[in-house]
């Protein structure tokens, strides 16, 4: 599948092994991990540039 159909995803959580397992997991053909986050004091600046998707 091509990057430009791909569900781009910011994981954000503050333990780095269950952003390494989400990483891992979402990493494939639907899904492209943009980014990782250690808190969401950051969360803003961080999806105003890398463009994640936002389900409402």
């Amino acid at each position: 599948m091509q990057t430009q159909n791909k569900l781009r995803i910011l994981i954000v959580d503050d333990s780095i092994s269950i952003r390494s397992v989400l990483r891992a997991l979402l990493n494939n053909d639907d899904y492209e991990v943009v980014g990782e986050l250690g808190s969401g004091v950051k969360l803003l600046a961080a999806s105003a540039k890398l463009n994640p998707y936002f389900s409402g």
